[in-house]
């Protein structure tokens, strides 16, 4: 027994022809499942030939969608995956490394100084260090305008606790 669909394709001068037979049901394990392999065999190879057509003939349109009868067939317990063996590149050690293998972000490291800041003058200090260092090409000037932003908006606070407090 041999099921076969043949996908017409608009602008295409060949049609796609697929066969699905029992030997293919064997194969893939699906020939004498319980369930509709062993209730509806015929139409079971059609959807089967059907499927595999339409994914040939429309890849682009289908996008690796699979018919609900394939969807079901699938096994319901997870494979194991093997574990991975990752080797070295190179069978020599790799040299020591000159700095930290994580290097601290200038920006963030930036931001948490102003935060920490509890003085205007420690804030004046920071105000021309972020200069020289946006001069140097540390700091975008994005970078550069979101510090001096902060830098004055905890100007305003801290002036502002001392008002009250005062």
């Amino acid at each position: 027994m041999v099921a076969t669909c043949e996908a017409k394709r608009r602008g295409y001068p060949k049609s796609t022809v697929v066969r699905f037979s029992v030997a293919d049901a064997k194969k893939a394990g699906l020939w004498g499942k319980t369930g509709p392999w062993t209730q509806y065999p015929k139409r079971m190879l059609q959807l089967r030939a059907r499927g595999f057509a339409l994914r040939d003939a429309f890849p682009d349109v289908l996008k690796g969608l699979v018919t609900a009868e394939e969807a079901q067939d699938y096994p319901t317990t997870p494979a194991t995956p093997e574990p991975v063996v990752v080797r070295p590149k190179f069978d020599e050690p790799a040299p020591a490394a000159q700095e930290p293998e994580e290097r601290a972000n200038p920006f963030e490291v930036a931001q948490a100084s102003i935060e920490a800041a509890t003085t205007i003058e420690r804030l004046d200090q920071l105000r021309a260090a972020v200069g020289k260092r946006a001069k140097e090409g540390t700091f975008t000037s994005f970078e550069t305008d979101s510090l001096v932003d902060q830098i004055h908006a905890k100007v305003e606070f801290l002036e502002a606790n001392s008002e009250v407090t005062a």
